[in-house]
C-alpha cells in the first residue's frame, strides 16, 4: 500500500491553494472560476500506454467520488468527504450536507470549506 503521511490533509492544502493561485482570495474575484473536490479512499495507479504515449493514470471508487465532488462545487468551494475531513483533523463540529452524486447509491455527507481572506 503507498499512502502519503497525512494525504487527506495535504489533498485539502492543495484544494485550498489551488484556489488561492486562481484569484478567489482576490477582492476582484477569481481570474478562473474553479471548485475542488477531496475524498480518501483506496486507489490504483499505474501507466497506461507505451513509449511516448504512456500516462499516469488512477482508478477506483475514491477517485470517481472525488471527481463528482469537484464537477459539484461551486466556484470558490472545495468539497471535503466527512471520511477525508475526519482523517485530516478538521473540526468535527464543521455544518455538513449530504450530496446526491452521480453514480452513488447512497447520499454522500460533505463539509464545505472556502478560502480565508488575506
Amino acid at each position: 500500500m503507498l499512502a502519503a503521511e497525512r494525504h487527506p490533509a495535504k489533498g485539502i492544502e492543495a484544494a485550498k491553494a489551488l484556489l488561492v493561485a486562481t484569484g478567489h482570495r482576490d477582492t476582484g474575484g477569481p481570474w478562473l472560476p474553479v471548485g475542488a473536490g477531496v475524498h480518501t479512499g483506496i486507489a490504483w495507479m499505474g501507466a497506461v500506454g507505451e513509449g511516448a504515449h504512456s500516462e499516469l493514470t488512477a482508478l477506483g471508487d475514491s477517485v470517481n467520488t472525488t471527481a463528482r465532488l469537484a464537477s459539484v462545487a461551486v466556484a470558490g468551494e472545495v468539497l471535503v468527504t466527512t471520511d477525508a475531513a475526519r482523517a485530516a483533523g478538521l473540526d468535527p463540529g464543521l455544518a455538513t450536507r449530504r450530496l446526491e452524486l452521480k453514480g452513488k447509491q447512497l447520499d454522500t455527507e460533505v463539509v464545505s470549506l472556502r478560502v480565508d481572506p488575506p
